[in-house]
């Protein structure tokens, strides 16, 4: 079976690339909040990987030590998880949109009022 995903902003799919879509999903709903942007996460990728660094306890040795070799020394700023749901959610309402739902059910649907699903819609 294939599955089709929705597209990920730029910052996610380069993780993906590294550690794959299920360990990136763990990594953003595991690691804390950014203290000043609510919707992200600041992931310190140190250049030499001590075994008992945050990234190795959420992603095990093995994933940990990938991004360690892709991201070494950087800080990525990656979508909290709740953001990245928000984000399928407007691209499966947007969708809808496009196919000619009424915005009505749409709204429905997604349990969202009809003015929230025009403001997705339009934006």
């Amino acid at each position: 079976m294939h599955h089709v995903y929705p597209k990920l902003p730029k910052s996610l799919q380069e993780v993906v690339e590294v550690i794959g879509r299920r360990q990136t999903i763990h990594l953003i709903t595991h690691w804390p909040p950014c203290k000043y942007r609510s919707r992200a996460v600041s992931i310190y990728v140190p250049k030499k990987l001590p075994s008992n660094h945050r990234l190795v306890k959420i992603l095990g040795w093995e994933a940990a030590k990938r991004m360690s070799n892709e991201f070494p020394g950087m800080i990525l700023n990656l979508p909290r998880y709740a953001s990245l749901l928000r984000s399928y959610r407007n691209q499966f309402i947007a969708a809808m949109a496009a196919d000619g739902i009424p915005v009505e059910l749409i709204a429905k649907q997604v349990g969202l009022s009809v003015k929230q699903v025009v403001n997705v819609v339009s934006n």
